[in-house]
């Protein structure tokens, strides 16, 4: 009776190593295709030409409730795959393109249009659309245009940026698919990306100088003391407390820990005697992603709270990763849990995340705040002035 139970273990555990090793292998093709992929197609997918139609039909029904005159704006799109840029939305366009600190310099060449989907476009060829492009804005003719990857672009980057981070021997059968789908979620995640983008867009046609300053400190990301132990000890201190006021339950509470969160950063600067020009970054980052980031989550939590289906994409079922927003609001909870974590982030991801987190504070405690951000003001100096209301 003991030699037959424990040669049921063994089958057990060979039919489990079995199992183990088919998913291996199975795994490992499948990521043979997902990681060699590039995207070079000269034309927009169906998919694409759904998410760009979703994009623009939340920001023209859902954005000026997120940020006044946003659902109003003039905003071309740009996706852009490794060898072809396409442009929507934009009528008889100038050549090219310039980025927002080479605003005088025009790069690429005219746009040829392409029909016969159920929406037109314009196309030309580019190397590496990521590097001459990325995800940001750039001004065609005098129009400031939202750029983003397409589809197939956006998740071969994502496979191929996970992969960096894995071991040799696990990043052969790491199932990327399915970890896709964990961390990116659906594709209404993707659309909200190019809302991101899109608000970047209205940034650059509101406070254009601010855009560019803010953009310009970009470099200084390299020099910033990410790895200072006092430093980044301080820090969690202040997000514990900037955690607490977004969770506050009252509006006292609420302006109790905001304020003690403008003090905590404050005594971190002072404590590791932080450089001027490194608070001015601090500062401008916050301004320009972190309001994206507010921007990006706001429409997508109202896209979860808007009633009926009417957020499908373009009311056809064209792509299976779409899941109608059904899970956003989860996923915006989940990205307030993630401000407490934000020393993880070694890059200024980390603004993207507390400029957010103050432009919601800004909401709760100072109602018409958004003109005085979008023109002069950075959301800490703004969030003072709340606090001491």
């Amino acid at each position: 009776m003991q030699r037959k139970k424990g040669r049921v273990v063994v089958f057990v555990i060979l039919g489990l190593a079995g199992l183990c090793l088919a998913a291996g292998f199975i795994s490992f093709f499948i990521n043979r295709d997902l990681l060699g992929r590039t995207e070079t197609a000269d034309r927009l997918s169906e998919i694409d030409l759904a998410h760009e139609a979703q994009a623009t039909r939340l920001r023209l029904s859902l954005g000026s409730q997120v940020w006044p005159g946003w659902g109003e704006a003039n905003i071309p799109s740009i996706y852009y795959n490794d060898a072809y840029a396409f442009l929507i939305g934009l009528n008889a366009p100038a050549s090219g393109w310039s980025l927002p600190l080479s605003i005088n310099r025009t790069v690429g060449v005219s746009w040829e249009e392409v029909t016969g989907q159920r929406m037109d476009y314009l196309r030309q060829p580019v190397k590496d659309g990521g590097r001459a492009i990325g995800a940001f804005v750039v001004r065609v003719g005098d129009t400031w245009v939202a750029c983003l990857p397409t589809y197939a672009a956006f998740q071969s980057n994502f496979y191929q940026g996970f992969q960096q981070q894995l071991p040799p021997v696990v990043s052969e059968i790491f199932p990327f698919k399915i970890a896709q789908q964990v961390i990116l979620g659906g594709s209404e995640r993707y659309v909200t990306s190019m809302l991101h983008e899109m608000f970047h867009a209205f940034q650059a046609n509101v406070a254009l100088d601010r855009l560019v300053a803010s953009e310009k400190v970009a470099q200084l990301e390299k020099d910033y003391p990410w790895d200072n132990a006092l430093s980044e000890q301080a820090w969690k201190d202040e997000l514990a407390l900037l955690t607490g006021a977004l969770k506050g339950s009252s509006v006292e509470e609420t302006k109790s820990l905001a304020g003690q969160f403008l003090a905590k950063r404050q005594a971190r600067r002072m404590s590791v005697a932080l450089p001027s020009e490194m608070v001015n970054y601090e500062r401008q980052r916050e301004w320009l992603e972190g309001l994206a980031k507010y921007a990006e989550l706001s429409i997508g939590l109202a896209a979860a709270r808007a009633p009926g289906d009417r957020y499908l994409v373009g009311g056809i079922q064209v792509d299976p990763d779409f899941k109608g927003y059904s899970g956003y609001e989860q996923f915006y909870n989940m990205q307030m849990d993630q401000v407490g974590s934000l020393t993880n982030y070694k890059d200024e991801n980390r603004f993207y995340y507390t400029g957010m987190a103050q432009a919601i504070l800004l909401d709760r405690l100072m109602p018409g705040w958004k003109q005085s951000a979008i023109k002069d003001a950075f959301l800490e100096d703004l969030l003072a002035d709340a606090v001491k209301s």
